[in-house]
């Protein structure tokens, strides 16, 4: 056998058990940083979920994120690749609603320094840093009706965007930065429909 087609078998085998080991599980959000890794949130039967790193073939999988009363999800990388944004429902000694705590934190590439920017009573979906990594863009509201907000990337100076008072803005979510960091593509029901 010629020792290119060798090493394809040999991946192919460790392929195969990356696939095994990981079929039980659920995969979302995934996200790719500039420097080539794969953030996602891994839901496993009868666990919390969590955020993971893979690189590009499958391989070389890293658990970042870990807790029994922890719901990690919707991973985002920085523009350097270094730290990962991602949404946190903490579950309180009951499940009841009322002991809920929402909010968004950052973890090292590597699993590290993981920080809290904000807690809030209200769920977070969809953290996005800005092109620039000075903003962060995020939907916040109830399960059923959220809107667009923005903060500073420490989290702080958070400002509602969109369902104002008065205004008939209806539900909105958060989608994506412009390249230049100077405007916001979100999802809207304003006229009673599902609109860009």
């Amino acid at each position: 056998m010629r020792p290119q087609v060798a090493q394809r078998a040999g991946f192919r085998e460790q392929l195969a058990g990356l696939q095994q080991g990981l079929q039980a599980r659920k995969h979302f959000h995934p996200d790719w940083s500039p420097g080539g890794r794969i953030a996602f949130t891994v839901a496993a039967p009868g666990a919390p979920d969590h955020i993971a790193t893979v690189s590009p073939l499958g391989t070389g999988l890293v658990e970042l994120t870990q807790g029994a009363l922890n719901l990690d999800q919707f991973p985002d990388w920085s523009s350097d690749s270094r730290q990962i944004l991602f949404a946190r429902a903490s579950f309180g000694p009951g499940i009841a609603p009322s002991s809920v705590q929402y909010g968004l934190y950052t973890v090292s590439a590597d699993g590290s320094a993981e920080t809290a920017l904000f807690d809030t009573a209200l769920p977070v979906f969809e953290p996005s840093w800005s092109p620039d990594g000075r903003k962060l863009g995020f939907s916040m509201g109830q399960m059923d009706c959220t809107q667009v907000f923005v903060a500073n990337a420490t989290g702080t100076q958070q400002v509602q965007l969109t369902g104002l008072p008065g205004s008939a803005d209806g539900c909105n979510s958060f989608g994506a930065w412009s390249p230049d960091g100077g405007r916001i593509l979100f999802a809207s029901t304003r006229d009673g429909n599902s609109e860009i």
